[in-house]
């Protein structure tokens, strides 16, 4: 590695890929939000409904291929050809599969409009197939800048796009019609732009080592989909429909936070252990800083989401929308170790160890199918708590397995986030007693709560972990 060292280039891709993130999860969601002021929670409902079957369908077509791309450390022509067509070829078998069950799904539900809608929709699946192999590209050699570069253009027309269509009253079809645009943009973009190009040439053996590694990718994935979107199921199958709404954006709330967090420190993380994956002792030195500090921002970042609830809502949707408060503290509580879990996953991943990933997504969620199964009958709100217990789990079961690559179990995870979860823990419960005891609503109260909660986290790195982040920042630079 250059002079500069692993530092350097991870501020470099976080600032980069923080751009990046920011521009798509974070444009698209205030896009969202405007169109939820002007369709209702009813609409969202139905996307709710359809949400697992398109995050399926977007695994079965990657197949993990990508992440092999990024993490090998030679690749060359005849890869990046059996890769492109092997996922072109998969994307078309899974688009016809779903449009052939497109009115299956729509009975299930007992709303005939998914039908065209999900036939629609799932033609993200091709259209994500033609940039598979750029995008993965973009990753591996750091080009974090001109990745932010080419999504700019792309989520500005499909926000405008989507935007049009709900004040012409196209209803869903903003929405499908916003999403696809961006994806078929942003594959035009990639493939103007990008310096690899196609060659007609498929090799059995470079697809074979790709997917022999990512179909296990591509299992865990779908597994956690699967499971992430289990509540959304059961919401939409034995609920009324508003409440599914309420449910689909109470978790897409949560997940411009929380998702864009994680996915900048996925982004980043795994290509920079990737560099390191020779020196054990190195990654685990790494990986041990990043998951105190990632976990430090997360809870800090969750509490303002469960403290403010009320007024984010109101502020952002409206009174129509105020019923989902609730929902969205449940979902923020849960979020809390998304960072670490995500970490966790992607440093077996870095080892190619995607054999100790997929099991243990199967026996993380076991335990959460277990839960979500047990506590829907009790209503919304246990079923939006069973997240909570099936989190807790998955931290239990990823630091086992991850012991297995590293020297870095469960006792070593959980003392790298004593102090920022006790911190969290106590500041809750200080802000929900004043909450309750002021009877919510006062502005004064809310303002106060804000800054003892900033100067709290200000004196609790500055006392505790000043020292840990110089050495962090000198260990970085070797």
């Amino acid at each position: 590695m250059s002079k500069e060292g692993l530092l350097s280039k991870s501020v470099n891709g976080v600032m980069w890929t923080s751009i990046d993130i920011l521009v798509n999860k974070v444009g698209l969601f205030l896009a969202s939000l405007y169109i939820a002021r002007l369709l209702g929670p009813e609409v969202y409902g139905l996307i709710g409904m359809i949400s697992i079957f398109i995050n399926i369908g977007n695994s079965l077509v990657d197949s993990g291929m990508s992440m092999s791309l990024i993490r090998s450390p030679e690749i060359n022509k005849v890869d990046m050809s059996s890769v492109f067509l092997g996922s072109l070829l998969i994307s078309l078998f899974v688009y016809a599969a779903f449009y052939f069950a497109a009115p299956f799904i729509a009975d299930f539900y007992s709303q005939p409009v998914l039908t065209n809608v999900v036939r629609i929709y799932c033609l993200i699946f091709i259209v994500s197939a033609f940039r598979s192999v750029q995008s993965a590209l973009l990753s591996r050699e750091l080009k974090f800048k001109k990745n932010t570069m080419i999504a700019l253009p792309a989520i500005i027309i499909a926000i405008t796009c989507g935007i049009v269509l709900a004040h012409k009253g196209a209803g869903v079809w903003s929405i499908v019609a916003m999403y696809l645009v961006q994806q078929f943009i942003l594959a035009l973009l990639l493939w103007s732009l990008s310096s690899w190009r196609l060659k007609l040439i498929f090799s059995k053996e470079a697809f074979k080592k790709h997917f022999s590694f990512g179909y296990k990718v591509t299992m865990t994935g779908m597994l956690n989909n699967i499971c992430n979107n289990v509540n959304n199921v059961l919401i939409g199958r034995f609920y009324p429909l508003r409440l599914s709404g309420y449910y689909e954006r109470a978790f897409s709330l949560n997940q411009i936070p929380a998702g864009v967090f994680t996915a900048m420190v996925s982004k980043v993380a795994t290509p920079a252990l990737a560099k390191i994956q020779h020196d054990k002792m190195k990654v685990v030195n790494a990986f041990r800083s990043l998951v105190k500090y990632v976990f430090l921002v997360m809870t800090f970042i969750m509490l303002l989401m469960i403290v403010f609830a009320d007024e984010l809502i109101f502020i952002l949707l409206g009174n129509q929308w105020v019923n989902i408060v609730p929902y969205l503290q449940l979902i923020s509580l849960a979020m809390v170790f998304l960072p670490v879990h995500i970490l966790n996953a992607n440093l077996l991943f870095v080892f190619g160890k995607s054999n100790l990933a997929l099991r243990a997504e199967i026996i993380k969620k076991i335990f959460q199918v277990m839960f979500a199964l047990i506590l829907f009958k009790f209503g919304v709100f246990w079923l939006v708590s069973s997240l909570i217990f099936g989190s807790v789990v998955e931290l239990f079961v990823n630091a086992y397995f991850v012991n297995k690559v590293v020297p870095f179990g469960v006792k070593a995870q959980l003392s790298a986030i004593r102090n920022p979860l006790l911190l969290f823990l106590s500041l809750l419960t200080i802000s929900y007693f004043i909450k309750i005891s002021s009877g919510g609503g006062d502005i004064w109260i809310s303002i106060v709560l804000l800054l003892g909660i900033l100067v709290s986290y200000a004196l609790f790195i500055f006392i505790y972990e000043r020292k840990n982040l110089q050495v962090f920042r000198a260990m970085m630079k070797k």
